[in-house]
């Protein structure tokens, strides 16, 4: 019932704050980027920076989708079950564990520094590779600080604490963007070394200040404990899965590397608009729904359990379904606002439109298949998570293959996209098996009402597109022109599809705007 749906309210209000504070970040991730790009531009410093902090962003990317797959279903395992004081020993451990096994792997990165640049630049020339190993040794400390600092945020998010966490990230780069603004004159490029070390740090001290009220961290290391035994467990069908994913990337490089010039930074544009859009729609929704599929399953609550997991599935069908269609008409003017200028011609923008609708439909997908993937992390089945993303890979690698024969690079996009959705299907299927509750029927409906509303939405859109010219000022830049041309399409479109929806009484839309137009 919906006057009875206070959680869910809760819960979607939080979304849509994650999801304002995605867009922040984002804008100031672009700044960041911008400034460091105007100050270093494409030179050998720029590149030995580039080639010295992906290092350790690899290192922590397989530790902390480890930390993430445990952190918070054990959490609130030990918090819902036994009480803080077992929640305080597990985390406790668990921090100190990670701390000493950061400590070792900075040691061994410290002991072979060349060897380790050398492994993953070993094309560059001499200059840019001294240079890299000493930035390296400098950014070491950052795999530390951000594990300690992705166990904060696990912690946070248990206790429902989202929207001041997620400013985190727009800390470090507020930090980092002040540090080399103000020093690169003076000391170069190690100015962007010192801003992200102090930029993490800062992150870590306003997130110590957040979590300090919920939980401290004592100087416990017992790795006797039941928990602590479970997460090590838990945690190696995670590395195994991370090793796939990496080989899969690897197959992919390799594919495309054999097609025509310009292909791989043409899926490298089109990748960062569709990751932009994934990061907006999907941050604040994920970040709420893990915690919560966590504590529902700790509770036992398997019939909640059900009911929340088809309503985030048909509510992302809702999302996404129209930013496709929207995508689908509004391609080219979406890539020729962002990149066409410069080197950047007229058929480069059509290429990567046609890969840029392929990822966006690809996203659908993968927005399902994600919290799927949650619903099996919080329920502490990493090894039916990684089964699937196993299928995945597999499927994605043979069709890779096939496609790109046939259809030279874009065959890659749409493996990915086909290989995904295959997938997603797998999971919706174990997981109706499994919770037993969820409603096939909704997720159809949802499926049906969505393209219907979107259909409409299109042909209103192109009707409308004959009075383009009534909108187009001479006064101003063709970048602008595009940008007020896209906010107007955007703007009627939502109208008419929010509007088909309410016609059809599409449950979720009214669901969702009854919690968001209703505050008590």
């Amino acid at each position: 019932m919906l006057h009875k749906s206070t959680k869910k309210f809760s819960l979607i209000h939080t979304s849509v704050y994650i999801c304002i504070i995605s867009i922040i970040t984002l804008l100031f991730s672009f700044l960041k980027d911008s400034i460091f790009a105007y100050l270093f531009g494409t030179t050998n410093d720029s590149d030995a920076f580039v080639i010295a902090v992906q290092i350790p962003v690899i290192i922590f990317s397989i530790i902390s989708s480890i930390l993430h797959s445990i952190v918070i279903p054990m959490y609130s395992d030990a918090l819902f079950k036994d009480g803080n004081d077992s929640a305080k020993e597990y985390v406790s451990s668990l921090m100190n564990i990670v701390v000493v096994i950061s400590v070792i792997l900075i040691i061994i990165c410290e002991i072979f520094p060349n060897q380790i640049v050398k492994l993953f630049a070993p094309g560059v020339n001499n200059n840019i590779y001294c240079l890299a190993v000493k930035l390296f040794r400098f950014a070491l400390p950052t795999i530390l600080i951000s594990e300690i600092i992705y166990i904060n945020l696990g912690i946070l998010n248990v206790h429902k604490e989202f929207i001041l966490p997620a400013l985190g990230t727009s800390v470090l780069n507020i930090t980092y963007t002040l540090v080399i603004f103000f020093f690169a004159k003076k000391i170069g490029i190690f100015s962007a070394s010192i801003g992200i070390i102090l930029g993490y740090i800062v992150e870590y001290i306003y997130l110590y200040h957040l979590r300090k009220k919920y939980i401290k961290i004592d100087l416990i290391f017992n790795l006797k404990n039941e928990r602590i035994k479970k997460s090590a467990k838990l945690a190696l069908p995670v590395l195994f899965n991370n090793c796939l994913t990496e080989l899969n990337k690897l197959i992919d490089r390799i594919i495309a590397s054999y097609q025509e010039q310009g292909t791989i930074s043409s899926f490298n544009y089109a990748s960062k608009i569709s990751s932009a859009v994934s990061t907006i729609m999907l941050k604040g929704i994920v970040s709420v729904l893990y915690p919560e599929f966590s504590k529902l399953i700790s509770q036992n609550k398997i019939d909640k359990l059900s009911n929340l997991y088809t309503m985030s599935f048909s509510i992302l069908t809702i999302l996404f379904i129209p930013i496709i269609f929207g995508c689908y008409y509004l391609k080219i003017e979406i890539v020729s606002m962002l990149f066409y200028r410069g080197s950047f011609t007229y058929k480069d923008v059509c290429i990567v439109s046609n890969y840029l609708v392929w990822y966006i439909i690809c996203l659908l997908f993968s927005s399902h298949r994600l919290i799927g993937t949650r619903m099996f992390l919080a329920k502490g089945d990493t090894k039916s998570a990684m089964i699937n993303s196993a299928y995945c890979i597999l499927i994605n690698i043979i069709f890779n293959f096939i496609l790109s024969y046939y259809w030279g690079a874009i065959g890659l996009v749409i493996a990915t996209t086909l290989a995904t959705a295959i997938a997603s299907f797998l999971l919706l299927i174990k997981i109706g098996y499994i919770l037993n509750n969820v409603s096939f029927m909704d997720i159809v409906i949802s499926y049906f009402k969505s393209l219907l509303s979107s259909v409409i939405m299109l042909f209103v859109l192109s009707y409308l597109s004959k009075f383009k010219h009534f909108i187009i000022f001479g006064s101003i830049s063709q970048t602008l022109n595009i940008f007020i041309y896209i906010l107007l399409n955007i703007f009627i479109g939502f109208l008419i599809y929010i509007i088909c929806h309410l016609v059809l009484s599409t449950k979720e839309v009214k669901f969702i705007f009854h919690n968001i137009l209703n505050k008590n």
